[in-house]
């Protein structure tokens, strides 16, 4: 039961169970999946509002004290690990020009900082072997419940907030401090990821869920599932046929394979109460569901992730998923001890900075093998010799298989024992055969070496059976049956009928959760109450052998030693489970140089791991041919794909990326009613290269066309950096000559007074002289004409008509400029419209 931490008032908690009234008990048709949980008990105070249909989340309430952060010691650390590591060979990119290596294509790396595109390069002495981008130490690891999501955690000692994007955040959806409905929240860099989508064995319906509302389902991306046990993937067509998810679904050939056996089963055995999907929903999940080999390298939208064998079943995967260089490992349900058909869990050789592994026994260590299985057939032998009948409950998948092929190879070695029958009793058996038989190259060495002699699935000494009608009850015999809890099922049938013979005996010789039936005759109850409601003396023996497949103490220990990962989260595990394996770990490493950091978090409550990283540059193409020297600058184009950079020169776009080559050409319509001359004239002032083609169409540079048409000017340029700085120009100063120019044409004055013709040619001479000097101008003061020669261009000017003859139109188009800005200056207002040169003043 939840309680407060000491020092809080315990007083109107009421009691609440969280599905059903007093003395209700969950119960769920339960088969082939191994785990599950007990309900839990949780106080509730009045400052928390009360839960709804499904019950509140493991580890709540808060305290009454609550304020968004918890007091507690053991749900938040510090680590304050080395200083900050980085590729050797690479640019460094994080913020305030933070000087990096960078990688070239031979030769001593280099470094490089800068802002934009530019960067500065430098020697770096002894760089060293590439070294993973982000660091281990400095990280804080803060666990939140919901209501805190959102916010930053701050740096020890600092009030610096931490970037969101840097938050590597953990939040289990099932699986929190409970075993059952495995599902793991990962989020990262924007990106969202589930881990399982399993059902809670104790619970029925929609309150057997994981707490998917607490998630936006189609912001989800990707989704891996492990194996294939209900606990971790019989959510899987309700999630996928029910929901919005949208994203894409991975799991191992054989998880599929048998996953759709397994639903099948569990559609049957649980009708007459609700379902979460029905039959035509889990064909067409099939459709959905993409397959991956072991070893397998899958890239999702920048997310990569492959599989290592688990061992915990036929086809169970553990998943490495990296996303901007943080590795992140889930290890599922996983065993390191090889048995007789299933290779044991493999330990990466890849470094990783955060594990999510089970915790399901804890502190508890395994018997070896052979004390085992001296056990079982040991109690199995007295139980026949006295006349009595053995039930094993068991999961139709994954240790039936186990325990089958240990009978069959003892029986066959004890005559004595052959005139005993063995039954195989579940309606996935011929089924389940067949995928094994199918898939002995996913299992262990000695399977491999008998395969290739004989089927090391067909047993020559046990029966499969359908039901009890296909076998003589009244003899002594050996039934392995399904479900390996007995909420249901065959095997919760045949224990019915023979718990009240003291001569019979039930051997659990799996996993089973609180809740069930097969937990609670582990207690040796005096009596228990069937699916009737009727109560029934147990009068036969209970014997508890462990086949489970999951990971102990040593194991775990084992794993932690050889991956010595910094951050280790716990999930799939009662919450004693949990904080005895979490002291238990501690004390293991308290005297080593191993430094690390354990959470243990209830279902939707969030760990949050800063990893504040270097971004790294791949420098390539031609800026990668040459070592630059000490202090020299250079450029190029940052390129960001997923979370990858690399620096190349545009010319080297479509040679080093896939990125397709698009030719974008711009085109401008703009309203002038000026000269195209004077446009090229004054563009003489931007660029060297002016061509006027003719009075109506231009070229600038050789990239920049310009035409006249009408009252507009159209602009066209492909697209590049160089023109569309030329262009910006270009059009900024049309604007500003429209500006200028006024919009309306006056009449123009009379020309009869001569003392007002010389005098405004003594005003064109100066003003000519002052532009391009006296030398250049050669003046006839009787005609009033003046020639003008400047830099191999001529033109001739008559005053008294406002008029200028060149053969260089631009030339000609700044000399009526003059001539009319002079003369509206001298005459304001008699302005006028020279409509011969086709300029409007």
């Amino acid at each position: 039961m939840s309680r407060p931490p000491p020092g809080n008032q315990e007083q109107s908690i009421p009691s609440f169970r969280p599905r059903g009234g007093p003395g209700f008990r969950p119960r769920m048709p339960y088969n082939e999946s191994g785990g599950g949980g007990r309900p839990q008990q949780q106080g509730w105070n009045n400052n928390f509002p009360a839960p709804g249909p499904r019950g509140a989340p493991m580890g709540y309430p808060p305290p009454s004290n609550f304020s968004g952060g918890f007091p507690r010691s053991d749900f938040s650390a510090m680590n304050r690990g080395g200083p900050r590591r980085g590729f050797g060979n690479n640019v460094n990119l994080a913020g305030g020009r933070m000087p990096p290596s960078m990688e070239n294509r031979g030769g001593a790396p280099f470094m490089a900082s800068g802002s934009g595109g530019d960067y500065r390069a430098s020697s770096v002495p002894n760089a060293g072997p590439p070294l993973r981008p982000y660091q281990r130490g400095g990280a804080q690891a803060v666990v939140t419940p919901t209501a805190g999501r959102g916010r930053v955690a701050k740096k020890p000692g600092g009030a610096r907030q931490v970037d969101e994007e840097d938050q590597l955040i953990v939040r289990p959806l099932g699986a929190g401090q409970e075993v059952g409905r495995s599902c793991i929240l990962l989020e990262f860099k924007g990106k969202k990821i589930l881990l399982d989508m399993g059902i809670h064995p104790a619970y029925n319906g929609h309150a057997s869920l994981p707490y998917l509302d607490h998630i936006n389902v189609e912001e989800i991306e990707l989704l891996l599932i492990t194996h294939f046990h209900l606990d971790h993937a019989g959510a899987l067509p309700y999630f996928l046929m029910k929901t919005k998810f949208k994203g894409r679904c991975f799991m191992t050939h054989a998880t599929k394979a048998i996953y759709r056996w397994m639903l099948a089963d569990f559609l049957r055995v649980s009708q007459g109460q609700e379902q979460l999907f029905t039959e035509s929903d889990l064909e067409q999940s099939m459709e959905k569901i993409e397959t991956m080999d072991f070893h397998e390298e899958k890239e999702i939208g920048g997310v990569r992730f492959w599989g290592y064998t688990a061992g915990h079943v036929l086809g169970a995967a553990m998943f490495m998923i990296e996303i901007a260089g943080v590795r992140v490992l889930y290890t599922g349900d996983f065993s390191k001890e090889e048995d007789r058909h299933l290779c044991a869990a493999e330990i990466p050789s890849e470094r990783c900075d955060v594990v999510i592994m089970e915790s399901t026994y804890g502190i508890h260590v395994h018997e070896d093998r052979q004390t085992r299985e001296h056990r079982l057939v040991s109690q199995i032998a007295n139980i026949l010799h006295r006349g009595g009948k053995v039930l094993i409950p068991s999961f139709a998948l994954g240790r039936a298989q186990e325990i089958l092929l240990i009978l069959d190879e003892h029986w066959k070695s004890h005559p004595e024992l052959q005139n005993f029958p063995m039954y195989y009793a579940s309606a996935l058996a011929k089924k389940c055969m067949s995928v094994y038989e199918t898939y002995t190259g996913a299992m262990n060495d000695r399977i491999k070496r008998i395969s290739a002699v004989h089927n090391p699935f067909k047993f020559e000494w046990i029966q499969s059976i359908r039901g009890r009608e296909d076998f003589d009850e009244k003899e002594p015999c050996v039934v392995i049956a399904s479900p390996g809890m007995m909420q249901s099922g065959l095997s919760r049938e045949l224990f019915e009928l023979w718990c009240s013979d003291p001569k019979n005996g039930c051997i659990i010789a799996g996993y089973v959760v609180e809740g069930t039936l097969g937990k609670l005759i582990l207690t040796e109850p005096t009596e228990i109450t069937t699916l009737a409601g009727q109560k029934i003396p147990r009068r036969c023996t209970v014997d508890y052998v462990s086949f489970s497949a999951h990971t102990d103490f040593k194991q775990t220990t084992d794993f932690i030693t050889a991956l010595k990962p910094p951050q280790i989260i716990l999930v799939h595990g009662e919450a004693a489970e949990m904080g005895r394996l979490k002291m238990g770990l501690n004390r293991e490493f308290e005297n080593t140089d191993y430094k690390f950091q354990i959470h243990t978090p209830g279902n939707t409550r969030s760990v949050s791991l800063n990893f504040r990283g270097e971004k790294t540059v791949k420098v390539v193409g031609t800026l990668a041919e040459k070592r630059p020297r000490d202090g020299e600058e250079f450029s190029g184009m940052l390129l960001k794909k997923s979370f990858t950079y690399t620096l190349a020169d545009a010319k080297d776009i479509a040679n080093v990326t896939d990125l397709p080559k698009t030719e974008l050409t711009h085109r401008v319509s703009i309203s002038y009613n000026g000269s195209l001359g004077n446009v090229a004239n004054l563009m003489q002032d931007i660029c060297s290269d002016v061509e006027l083609t003719s009075e109506t169409e231009a070229v600038f540079l050789g990239i920049l066309r310009v035409k006249k048409e009408g009252p507009c000017l159209i602009v066209e340029w492909d697209g590049s950096a160089l023109a569309d700085m030329l262009s910006d120009a270009l059009l900024g100063m049309l604007v500003h000559i429209q500006e200028d120019e006024p919009s309306d044409a006056l009449p123009k004055q009379s020309w009869d007074d001569v003392s007002e013709r010389r005098r405004y040619f003594d005003a064109v001479r100066q003003l000519l002289s002052e532009v391009y000097g006296a030398d250049c101008i050669t003046a006839d003061e009787e005609q009033r004409t003046m020639k003008l020669d400047v830099k191999g261009k001529s033109a001739e000017i008559f005053t008294d008509d406002c008029k200028a003859v060149t053969a260089d139109l631009g030339f000609r188009s700044s000399l009526y400029t003059y001539l009319a800005r002079l003369y509206r200056s001298m005459y304001p207002v008699d302005f006028w419209c020279h409509t011969e040169a086709g300029l409007v003043i």
